[in-house]
This record gives structure tokens, sequence and C-alpha cells, in this order.
């Protein structure tokens, strides 16, 4: 390394420690009895760090500042790469099954057709005709093995039909208890549940039961955020496209529909 370039890591170092002293300048102004009472985490921090430094060698000092911009820098790309790809997801302008590329999902007949019209690769999609909630447990170690950094659970419509659930808020609080042993497995995963999707006329007059899929679908949107788990609300695209969409049974889904679904999971695990 030549004179210069040590001079320029030697600003760098003066540069990252002088924006953590006025950092905690500036919290401290901001409560001007702050150095008269107890000290914040964060001004803690910035002092022990700035400790730390002053008992460092000067090269080692400039190992750990480059490293901070080398972090800084990669999560600056990736929350700009987060935003271009919710942009073009909502503009129609990638393919959608192009950005599915570290995942599993999770659910009924309906989910299997992700797999089935092969849109996504049959092992990540682990799903089967009258599934529910409670064959979650079933996939958890072919989940382990895959191990994603994205989980999308799909299921709904068996589980009103069959009337395991009275209420529900019985429903909701299981779907929230299979989420969380889920996280326990798979903590580095993202989970997210996507609302049920609606059965048209046809399948309404198969099994009444399926007109509360709207009340099923409030409860487990609100037991979501009361417990911090990302919901995928299917509403808006349900309702678009549930006369023409739907196959004639009213219960499954027409190929072009899983598009709209597929988008609907990304944003909101790209949003959550």
């Amino acid at each position: 390394m030549n004179h210069k370039d040590i001079i320029n890591r030697r600003i760098l170092s003066m540069m990252y420690a002088l924006a953590v002293v006025i950092s905690i300048i500036l919290i401290l102004r901001t409560n001007p009895y702050q150095s008269e009472q107890a000290v914040s985490p964060e001004v803690e921090k910035g002092i022990d760090f700035l400790s730390a430094l002053e008992r460092k060698d000067p090269a080692e000092v400039d190992n750990i500042v480059l490293q901070r911009q080398k972090e800084h820098m990669a999560a600056q790309l990736e929350e700009e790469h987060r935003i271009q790809l919710i942009s073009d997801i909502k503009n129609d302008t990638i393919d959608i099954w192009s950005v599915f590329n570290d995942y599993v999902i999770l659910g009924d007949s309906r989910a299997l057709g992700f797999s089935y019209y092969k849109f996504l690769e049959y092992r990540r999609v682990m799903a089967a005709g009258g599934n529910t909630i409670r064959n979650v447990t079933e996939h958890t170690d072919e989940i382990k093995n895959i191990d994603p950094s994205y989980i999308y659970i799909c299921y709904g419509l068996n589980d009103i039909g069959i009337g395991f659930w009275k209420t529900s808020e019985s429903y909701a609080a299981e779907v929230v208890e299979v989420v969380q042993e889920l996280q326990k497995e798979l903590p580095n995963a993202k989970i997210i549940v996507s609302s049920i999707l609606p059965a048209a006329q046809e399948g309404l007059k198969k099994n009444p039961a399926w007109k509360r899929v709207p009340e099923f679908n409030a409860a487990v949107e609100s037991a979501c955020a009361e417990n911090g788990i990302i919901f995928a609300d299917n509403d808006e695209i349900s309702a678009e496209y549930i006369e023409t969409l739907w196959q004639p049974d009213g219960i499954h889904l027409r190929v072009p529909f899983y598009k709209y679904w597929g988008k609907n999971l990304m944003l909101a695990a790209l949003e959550g």
C-alpha cells in the first residue's frame, strides 16, 4: 500500500469516528439533561465503539472501518434491489416466476396448481387435495432439507369445509400456533400466510360453509397482525377474477389466475 492509500485510509477512519461523535452530540442535544441522567443505549454503544477503536492498532481500525462501509453498501444495494423488484412486479415488467428462487409453498389442491401447471418446482410445492393447516407438520423435515428463505402457507377452504374449527377465532389461533412452531424450526425463513381464496357460486352450492371465508380471513389477518406474521390479502384479486378464472366447479382455479396469486404472495413477502 502506498503512502497516498495510507493517508486515505486514515482520513476514512477519522471521518467514521467523527460521524459517530456527531451522532452522539446530536442525541445529547435533543435532551440537554441527558449527560446528567442515564445515558441511552445508543449513546453507550457509540462511546464503547470509540473507546474500542482507541485501543486498537491503526491498521486494525482501518479494517474495521472498511468492513463497516462494505456492510453498509451491501445493505444499501439489497434495499435498492428490493424496491426495484417491487416496482417491476407491480408494473408487470418481470416474469413473476423468475422471482421465486428460494421458497416452499404449503397448501391444498389449489396450491398444488403452482407445480401441476409447471410454474414452480414440484419438490418446493408441498400440497395435496384435502390438506389443511394441520398437514404442515408432516413436511417439517422436507422444508428443513431445502432451508428456504420464504415459506408460503396456502390453506383454508378445506379447513372451513370439514368443520374442525367451530369459530374463526379458534382456527386463526391454530394458524398462528402452526406458523410459530415452523418458525422455531426455520428461524431464518420469512413465513407468509395467504388469505383463503373464496369459492365461487357453484362451490357454495356444494358446501354452504364456504360462505364463511370472509369471516375466517378477517380472524386470521387480525391474529397475524397481533403476532407479527406476514399476511397476503387476496381479496382484491379474488373479487376481480372469481367470475372468469375459477373452474366450473367453483373451487379450483384456471391457469391464468396463478400469476396474480403468485404476484400477491411475492409482494407480501417483499413488503412485509
